[in-house]
C-alpha cells in the first residue's frame, strides 16, 4: 500500500450564488436560520448565523461573546450589513458553500469519512490495516480500516467548534499526546506515515456513558 499523507481538503469548488429568499430570525436575535435559493435547479438551502456557543455544564446554548464577533464579521463579509439587517438583504444573491450535508457561509473543513462502529464489536480486540495517516499543526489522526469499515483514533491536542469550523490549539496538552502516539506506536509522529499499510490491533469501546464508540490502538 502506497505511504501517503491525507491532506485536509477545503471543498471550494462547492460554492454557489444562491438567492437570498427568506431570513427566519429567534426574538432574541441571536440566532438565524437564512434560506437561500437556486430558483433554476429548484433547490433551497439553510445555512445558519449564530451568536451562541454550546454550553456542555448547561446542555444549552448561550450567547457568547467570540461567536458574536465572528458572526458580525461574516455578515460584513457576506452581505455587507450587520446580523439584526439580514432580512434587507432578501432578493439579492451571495455565496454559499453547499455540501453533501450542510451548507455554510464561509468554507469548512472535509475529512476521511468513518464509520458508525457496531454495538456487537464494542469490548473486542480486533486486528485493522492502517490506511491513512491525517497530519498538521493540531496533532495527528490515525485511520484504519477492518472488514470494510473504517474507524479512527485521535491523538490531538486541540478543541473543535463545531458553530465556527474552528480548532482550537491546547498546547499543554501536546507533550502528553506525542508521548501516548510513541507508546502506541514505536514511532514519533514525524514519521507517522511510515504506518500506512501496517497491520495493527484495536479495542472497540464505549465512551461517555455509552453514548458515543470509538477505538483504541493497542499497537502491532
Amino acid at each position: 500500500m502506497e505511504n501517503k499523507k491525507v491532506e485536509v481538503k477545503v471543498e471550494e469548488t462547492n460554492v454557489r450564488k444562491l438567492e437570498v429568499f427568506k431570513v427566519e430570525m429567534n426574538e432574541a436575535k441571536t440566532d438565524a436560520v437564512i434560506l437561500c435559493v437556486d430558483r433554476e435547479a429548484n433547490n433551497m438551502f439553510e445555512p445558519r448565523l449564530s451568536k451562541t456557543k454550546y454550553d456542555e455544564a448547561s446542555g444549552t446554548y448561550k450567547p457568547d461573546a467570540g461567536m458574536a464577533e465572528f458572526t458580525e464579521k461574516i455578515c460584513q463579509e457576506v452581505f455587507g450589513c450587520a446580523f439584526e439587517d439580514l432580512a434587507s438583504k432578501i432578493g439579492e444573491k451571495v455565496d454559499v458553500y453547499v455540501y453533501d450535508d450542510k451548507s455554510s457561509f464561509y468554507p469548512m473543513k472535509s475529512y476521511p469519512k468513518t464509520d458508525v462502529i457496531p454495538t456487537d464489536l464494542v469490548g473486542k480486540i480486533k486486528k485493522g490495516i492502517i490506511t491513512d495517516i491525517l497530519q498538521d499543526d493540531k496533532g495527528t489522526i490515525v485511520y484504519i480500516e477492518y472488514e470494510g469499515m473504517k474507524f479512527k483514533q485521535n491523538f490531538i491536542w486541540a478543541k473543535y467548534d463545531m458553530d465556527t469550523s474552528t480548532w482550537f490549539i491546547i498546547p499543554t496538552q501536546k507533550p502528553k499526546k506525542a508521548a501516548k502516539f510513541v507508546g502506541t506506536f514505536g514511532v514519533t509522529m514525524e514519521n507517522a506515515p511510515k504506518l500506512i499499510g501496517k497491520e495493527i490491533m484495536f479495542e472497540a469501546k464505549n465512551y461517555f456513558g455509552g453514548k458515543k464508540q470509538g477505538i483504541e490502538i493497542k499497537g502491532e
